[in-house]
């Protein structure tokens, strides 16, 4: 699967933007990017959103506004896409131009900075999402003007939502060389296929027939964190999954998802998690309970 620039339409015959469900088993690493401004809501699934150099795990309403131009992909866990469960998102699409009549309006002024703040990919954090959820989804409702109005609605709710932050590291600039973005996804690719397994830096550097020290510095350049940070997030996120739906012992898990040694796994967890293994354990055991 090669990397992409998306040519999107601009909408249709009824609606000068897009929206629409995506429904499928899984999502596999994508990394592609286009002009439009994106807002992506998951209904349901769970994995990893990457945006620009912003790497984080996403699971039922996560909710992002993704700026023109910004590479961004999401990849299922492996747990889920085992499940009978569909990854459910919905998705609006739009121009930059297409508020271009309001650029000079000050009361069109907060909703013009938030599009602009887009180009660092924006979250909209897990606090209380319903109103801008179901402003969100009440777009593919209607028609016409109204239609057009929902969204600006959206757009507007939106600046007023105090819970949300920026994604992209300050000073971040997207890399479109197609070649970059052709060794990115081979890289990816291949680590999401084996990341349960011994990977070392020679062999993905070979990969892209590319030095070792080389390949680092072009890793960590496109996506904010060094190689071997990556594989161990992925290894992380699979054994909190784990962690919610078996019992098996920690030493176990740690090997099954590629650590070669428990004191590095346990140094990992708690890096990444800011608890121990055992810790983590029993606070979804309790949350459980609890419901």
């Amino acid at each position: 699967m090669k990397a992409e620039y998306q040519k999107l339409s601009q909408g249709t015959l009824e609606s000068s933007f897009n929206e629409f469900w995506v429904k499928t088993d899984y999502f596999g690493f994508h990394w592609h990017y286009h002009p439009q401004i994106e807002i992506c809501y998951v209904r349901q699934g769970r994995g990893k959103r990457i945006i620009g150099d912003s790497i984080a795990d996403f699971s039922n309403g996560d909710l992002v506004l993704v700026g023109p131009n910004i590479p961004h992909s999401w990849i299922t866990d492996e747990s889920f896409n085992e499940s009978d469960r569909q990854i459910e998102v919905y998705v609006v699409q739009f121009s930059m131009e297409l508020f271009e009549p309001f650029k000079s309006i000050v009361e069109f002024d907060r909703v013009r900075k938030l599009l602009a703040h887009s180009v660092t990919g924006i979250e909209f954090v897990d606090v209380d999402k319903t109103e801008l959820i179901e402003t969100l989804l009440a777009i593919g409702q209607q028609k016409g003007l109204d239609k057009y109005l929902k969204l600006l609605q959206l757009l507007n709710q939106m600046t007023l939502y105090h819970h949300k932050r920026s994604l992209c590291s300050t000073g971040y600039k997207p890399d479109h060389k197609k070649y970059h973005e052709e060794r990115i996804m081979k890289v990816c690719n291949y680590i999401h296929e084996n990341y349960k397994n011994a990977i070392t830096l020679e062999e993905l550097s070979h990969l892209v027939s590319m030095n070792p020290s080389a390949f680092c510095r072009f890793f960590k350049r496109l996506l904010g964190k060094t190689a071997v940070e990556y594989i161990n997030e992925l290894r992380i996120g699979h054994v909190r999954n784990q962690l919610q739906d078996t019992t098996l012992p920690m030493y176990q898990l740690a090997f099954d998802a590629g650590f070669s040694s428990v004191a590095y796994f346990n140094r990992v967890f708690k890096m990444a998690t800011g608890r121990t293994p055992k810790e983590y354990r029993e606070a979804v055991q309790a949350y459980h309970e609890v419901k």
